[in-house]
């Protein structure tokens, strides 16, 4: 089974809560589309360290292949034979825990943020097989 990745779509994500939360908090919004090169490239080193502890059989992988400049798509290659059913939440959660790994860094310092990704990131963890929720 090959897993596709869209850091576009990750990127969205993120601009799209950090603009909720500039609204939540009357302030202007922390990052903008001009930001990401550097939230792609903060993806891409999410994504690599959650696919590495995986816990699955990874065939093959263009992850580390990506330009964050250039790239959309990241994908890698897995024998979806050593999971249950939940393998199709894979590429949704995956996606989800890199958005919150991102948001969870550029909250530094302010800790209460920082938490909250932290939260949000191990609940998207639950649904996943127990070797892939170990790599979270």
């Amino acid at each position: 089974m090959t897993i596709a990745i869209s850091l576009d779509r990750i990127v969205d994500c993120v601009l799209a809560h950090s603009a909720l939360d500039g609204l939540r908090n009357e302030r202007p919004a922390l990052l903008c589309r001009e930001n990401s090169p550097a939230l792609k490239r903060i993806a891409l080193d999410s994504l690599a360290q959650i696919v590495a502890g995986l816990g699955i059989n990874i065939k093959k992988t263009d992850i580390d292949l990506a330009d964050p400049a250039k790239d959309d798509i990241v994908s890698f290659e897995t024998d979806a034979r050593q999971s249950d059913g939940r393998i199709t939440l894979l590429r949704a959660n995956i996606e989800a825990n890199v958005v919150c790994a991102i948001l969870e860094q550029t909250c530094e310092g302010n800790s209460h943020a920082q938490q909250w990704w932290h939260s949000l990131r191990e609940m998207s963890a639950q649904t996943l097989p127990p070797p892939i929720k170990r790599a979270i």
